[in-house]
């Protein structure tokens, strides 16, 4: 119980030494006990464009693509069936005529803008590059940036140039900051795990200190640490190109103590 009590407030310490230095490049100590954690969602990236996110248009092609009530996910004539249009194509050789021409709209709006290919040589329709961008976000509700080559951000940038998806420049995803505000605080959910503040204010008694909930409440909390650690750890890394595997220094596995001790055992080679 005392390890709960004490890692959500250096949950929120971190988090707040992270907010005033993306604000002002520096932490100022003066400033600090007026800086407040409101949300996670408030936190912004040291560099814009970190994710890739849904934009306006993006649910028409990606109800289109990946839904599994799309019509296009089901060939009538040969009574097959697949759990969206993208498996579909990926998984079978279609074209048009696969399909009745009530639906030939949807695919000419796809053709048209670059989520599939009609082959010229056998009409075969199949899914871009874009389509799979596409997949990632429908997936996953975010594709991050920050790795991705020169010819994958072209990508990212013609569709959000369609307004199809659009850019995310905040710390974190959003997913991930509402996931992370319904763990840590009562603030943004009124049904939320609310980790920090149940072991901040005396709202119960505590009958055993050692129980297994509150044990299973701190290695949550443990890993919401761990989790804003490595989030907050990779904006200076991304902003200066330090810090990755080239500039990392670690401490030894072992000092001479392990070596005399293990001399000792009879165990040094």
């Amino acid at each position: 119980m005392d390890k709960c009590k004490a890692i959500g407030p250096e949950i929120e310490r971190a988090v707040k030494a992270y907010s005033l230095y993306s604000k002002y490049g520096k932490i100022d100590d003066e400033y600090f006990p007026h800086e407040s954690m409101r949300s996670f969602s408030s936190l912004a990236a040291l560099d814009g464009k970190k994710y890739a996110i849904a934009g306006l248009s993006f649910e028409r092609f990606g109800s289109l693509l990946f839904s599994d009530q799309c019509m296009l996910s089901y060939l009538h004539a040969e009574k097959i069936s697949e759990s969206s249009f993208y498996e579909m194509m990926v998984n079978h050789h279609v074209t048009r005529g696969d399909y009745p021409e009530y639906l030939q709209p949807d695919l000419n709006e796809l053709i048209k803008n670059k989520f599939v290919i009609e082959h010229d040589e056998n009409g075969r329709l199949e899914p871009t590059d874009y389509a799979v961008c596409l997949k990632i976000i429908w997936e996953h509700d975010a594709l991050p940036l920050l790795r991705l080559g020169k010819r994958d951000l072209e990508i990212v940038e013609s569709l959000a140039s369609r307004h199809t998806i659009s850019y995310c420049d905040k710390l974190f995803a959003p997913f991930e900051a509402d996931y992370l505000d319904y763990m840590f605080d009562d603030a943004s959910f009124s049904n939320s795990a609310g980790l920090r503040n149940r072991y901040d204010h005396a709202n119960s008694s505590i009958n055993d200190p050692q129980a297994d909930d509150i044990r299973a409440d701190y290695f949550k909390l443990l890993s919401l640490l761990i989790a804003i650690t490595l989030k907050i750890n990779e904006e200076p890394m991304r902003k200066s190109g330090l810090g990755g595997l080239d500039s990392f220094v670690d401490w030894p596995y072992y000092d001479e103590s392990v070596f005399r001790l293990a001399s000792e055992l009879g165990l040094a080679k």
